[in-house]
């Protein structure tokens, strides 16, 4: 279970994002589906034995309500055959629009009577959950990223220097070299993450950076030393580009995402960051000035 945001041009959400629906309550459109044929799959369990040595044949008065008991498995309407149907181009099993991404795109300000502000800045700048590309004030958008982006780098700095020089920040040892240096097979993780944590300074920097809201679930030491090894300025100039960036864009027919979304948010096959803003930032700024922006807040 696993939210992402995603960015969806055009005027009809629903319509644009159906081919992409998962068959999750049996809702998807039948026009975004395939049937998976798993008869022979079924027909081979049916000779064989339960967990404990019963005959499946002995447990089922027929063939049909095995599978349907044990699979859930439904008869396909033009071969008989049972298996099941999924979209293979399925991307998210609810969607909603703004959601945990609601108030993400700030309006230029010669827009703003024409929408409905669903948050305002500090600055009194109005935000919107969907505009039309020339409504949206990307630049002013970067320009508050790039601010917020250099003083959590000087915080980060000043916070760090607090607890350890940026030579020995550098000098923590990565959680695979600590287990590799123990050399005892099938090591438990409580003993890796005694040693690792072990280190001098590692854990009173998690706890400083943590006290000061600088350090995220899966925040790591090489995080830290990646930042501060950046010049300010580059660090900001680069999260002010990517920051605003969604997971997703789906801009005509064609879905474009940053990985492939697994559970709890974890990501496999993800484009780093430098190629992703290249691809995604470029496109949706070169978009039409009339192309409706809409942000979805989609879960798989």
């Amino acid at each position: 279970m696993s939210h992402f945001s995603l960015f969806v041009t055009g005027d009809d959400v629903a319509e644009r994002i159906a081919p992409f629906q998962e068959n999750n309550m049996g809702t998807c459109p039948p026009e975004y589906l395939t049937f998976h044929d798993e008869h022979d799959t079924c027909l081979q369990r049916w000779e064989e034995e339960d967990r404990d040595g019963v005959p499946f044949k002995e447990r089922f008065a027929s063939f049909e309500a095995f599978v349907e008991n044990e699979f859930g498995y439904q008869r396909n309407h033009d071969t008989g055959r049972y298996g099941y149907t999924a979209n293979p181009n399925a991307k998210w099993d609810w969607y909603q629009i703004g959601g945990r991404w609601s108030g993400r795109l700030m309006l230029c300000q010669h827009a703003e009577a024409d929408y409905e502000a669903i948050r305002r800045s500090g600055a009194n700048r109005a935000f919107v959950d969907s505009a039309w590309r020339g409504d949206i004030d990307f630049p002013a958008m970067e320009a508050a990223l790039y601010a917020q982006a250099l003083a959590t780098w000087r915080r980060t700095h000043d916070t760090t220097l607090g607890v350890m020089s940026l030579e020995s920040l550098r000098a923590i040892r990565k959680w695979d070299d600590v287990k590799a240096d123990m050399k005892i097979p099938d090591v438990s993780i409580q003993n890796v993450r005694t040693a690792y944590w072990g280190q001098k300074g590692i854990s009173e920097l998690r706890d400083v950076l943590l006290k000061e809201h600088l350090w995220g679930w899966d925040t790591s030491p090489d995080d830290i030393a990646a930042m501060l090894s950046l010049a300010p300025e580059d660090y900001a100039a680069g999260q002010a580009r990517q920051r605003w960036l969604p997971f997703a864009l789906l801009d005509g027919d064609e879905w474009i995402e940053k990985g492939t979304m697994g559970m709890f948010g974890m990501t496999v096959d993800e484009t780093d960051d430098e190629t992703w803003v290249a691809t995604v930032r470029d496109r949706i700024l070169g978009l039409p000035e009339d192309t409706q922006i809409t942000v979805v807040d989609c879960h798989i």
